[in-house]
C-alpha cells in the first residue's frame, strides 16, 4: 500500500491533528487523494498571516506567520505593476495599473483565480468583501454614492438599489449577509448575499464613521471605535452588537 491508498478515516484523523496552515498545505501536496480529502475539510482555524508591503515591480509576495514567527516568500507574478487591495475568504483582490488593466481575485496558495470587470485604477478607499459566490464593493463608485456587485465571470458590475444613496465606509460578510456601514449616517445596511437584497437597517449609537472599523469573528461582528489622544469624545457606557440587533 502506498500513501495514496490510505483509508479516508485515517486521513481524517491526521487532518484533525493539523492546526497550522502550512501543515495543511504540506498535507495537500502529498498526492491527489490527500488533496481531495483536505479540500473537503477546508483550512483549519488559525491566526491570519500578515501581508508585507513590497516593491510594486516585485514578482513575489511576502507573508509573516505570527504563530511560526517566520516570513514566507511566495512566487506571484500577478502582483507585478498591481496593487493588493485586501483579502477575503482566502482570496486577494488585485487591481492593475493603467498599463496593466485588470481586477483579479486570486488565492496565492492554491492558484485559484477569478477575473472581475475592470472599471478604473486603484483607489485607497475601495471597500469590498466576498461571500464565496458574489463580490460587493464600492469599486467604480468612488466619486459618487452607491454600491455594486458581481459574480466571478461576470462582464460588468450591477448596481445595488438599496445602496443607491449610501456612501460606503466599510463592508464585511458573515453567515449569508453583507454588513455595510454608511459614512454619513449611523446605520448598518444588512444585505443578503444572493442578489444582494436589503434585509434590514440597524441604527448605531454614538457613530463617528471616520474612527470605526469592522472585524468578523466566528460568532460575532465587532464594531471598533478608535480615537487619537487629543480627539477623545465623551462616551456613554453602552455596547452595540449588530448580530443581536438582527434577532
Amino acid at each position: 500500500m502506498d500513501w495514496s491508498e490510505l483509508l479516508p478515516e485515517l486521513l481524517d484523523a491526521i487532518l484533525g491533528k493539523l492546526t497550522e496552515f502550512t501543515d495543511n498545505l504540506c498535507f495537500r501536496s502529498v498526492c491527489h487523494s490527500w488533496q481531495n480529502i483536505a479540500k473537503s475539510h477546508g483550512m483549519p482555524p488559525s491566526i491570519p498571516w500578515l501581508y508585507l508591503p513590497q516593491n510594486p515591480v516585485a514578482t513575489n509576495l511576502q507573508f509573516y506567520s505570527f504563530s511560526e514567527n517566520k516570513v514566507y516568500k511566495i512566487p506571484f507574478p500577478e502582483a507585478q505593476d498591481s496593487q493588493i487591495i485586501g483579502s477575503a475568504s482566502g482570496f486577494l483582490l488585485i487591481v492593475g495599473c493603467l498599463k496593466n488593466p485588470k481586477v483579479l481575485m486570486i488565492n496565492p496558495f492554491t492558484g485559484t483565480k477569478a477575473h472581475l470587470p475592470y472599471v478604473g485604477h486603484y483607489d485607497q478607499y475601495i471597500q469590498w468583501d466576498y461571500s464565496g459566490s458574489i463580490v460587493v464593493t464600492n469599486y467604480g463608485c468612488l466619486k459618487a454614492k452607491g454600491g455594486v456587485y458581481c459574480r466571478p465571470g461576470d462582464h460588468s458590475w450591477s448596481g445595488i438599489d438599496a445602496l443607491a444613496d449610501c456612501l460606503i465606509h466599510r463592508i464585511v460578510h458573515k453567515a449569508g449577509s453583507f454588513y455595510v456601514l454608511d459614512y454619513r449616517t449611523p446605520v448598518f445596511y444588512v444585505l443578503d448575499d444572493k442578489m444582494p437584497n436589503l434585509t434590514r437597517i440597524i441604527r448605531i449609537p454614538q457613530y463617528d464613521p471616520k474612527y470605526c472599523q469592522l472585524f468578523v469573528f466566528p460568532d460575532a461582528i465587532l464594531l471598533s471605535t478608535h480615537y487619537y489622544r487629543n480627539e477623545l469624545p465623551t462616551l456613554m457606557p453602552n455596547s452595540f452588537d449588530p448580530m443581536k440587533q438582527l434577532s
